[in-house]
């Protein structure tokens, strides 16, 4: 009785203690996964606020070169009309 108690005590142990590897090796991967969803986070974050200022210097480039179009249209008019006044005198 004895040996059949000893044997099914070793038995529990055995699996009490692939349990316990288990439970550490799924404790490892879910720290794991904690730690790169941070920092896929934080990249998520920067490349946000990268994109944010993108964003606004393509804006303000625009209005930009709208603006060098806009005089540069208005210089070569000026330009033209100088210059059909000129060869009508």
């Amino acid at each position: 009785m004895r040996s059949l108690l000893s044997v099914e005590i070793k038995s529990v142990r055995n699996k009490i203690e692939q349990l316990k590897d288990s439970v550490v090796h799924m404790s490892k991967q879910y720290d794991d996964i904690l730690r790169e969803h941070s920092e896929a986070k934080l990249r998520i974050k920067e490349l946000t606020e990268d994109n944010s200022k993108m964003t606004s210097i393509i804006k303000y480039m625009s209005v930009r070169i709208n603006t060098l179009e806009q005089n540069a249209r208005a210089s070569n008019i000026d330009y033209n009309v100088s210059l059909r006044k000129r060869l009508r005198i």
